[in-house]
């Protein structure tokens, strides 16, 4: 698994998107402070790699249970479950979803497996192209890549993290 620290370019723009995002890195640090780790993950990586417009934020919290960080954002607000058989809470005047890892099965009516202590290869595997499975640590700035997603977007070219499927994008 590739594992780097994002380049100051990188770091700078998502520090400029945390800003407006307040009290997100209060919330990160509480989490830090219980043993787990939030990740950015998803599209808004891709989209800060590219160097485009973040429109929305996921957090991954890994090791730390639901209701635990359900406790959490609750020193920060009111918060709903919005999806809780997928794991995912929202705080209250703050739009970023915070999930837990998982595993889903195929089909219409997937199957899911919330595991707070799951791999990061293992949860980004649900994901549906490796340019969209990585992840920022928000408190080291680390860059989780599992699946070569950086190498694939500089290559232009779309890989399902199933490694069965290349699309080739024009350039």
């Amino acid at each position: 698994m590739n594992l780097t620290k994002i380049n100051n370019n990188v770091q700078s723009r998502l520090n400029k998107y945390l800003l407006n995002y307040q009290p997100l890195m209060s919330i990160v640090k509480q989490i830090d402070k219980k043993g787990g780790r939030a990740l950015l993950v998803g599209g808004a990586v891709r989209d800060l790699l590219l160097g485009i417009e973040v429109k929305d934020f996921d957090i991954e919290v890994h090791k730390i249970g639901l209701s635990e960080l359900q406790d959490i954002l609750q020193m920060f607000g009111p918060v709903s479950l919005v999806g809780k058989s997928f794991g995912v809470l929202r705080l209250h005047g703050l739009d970023v979803d915070w999930s837990l890892p998982r595993v889903d099965s195929v089909g219409r009516k997937p199957l899911v497996k919330i595991d707070p202590h799951m791999g990061f290869e293992s949860s980004f595997l649900r994901r549906d192209l490796t340019i969209n499975a990585m992840g920022i640590d928000l408190m080291s700035y680390n860059l989780i890549d599992p699946f070569g997603g950086v190498e694939h977007l500089s290559e232009k070219i779309l890989h399902a993290t199933s490694k069965h499927q290349k699309i080739c994008l024009p350039n």
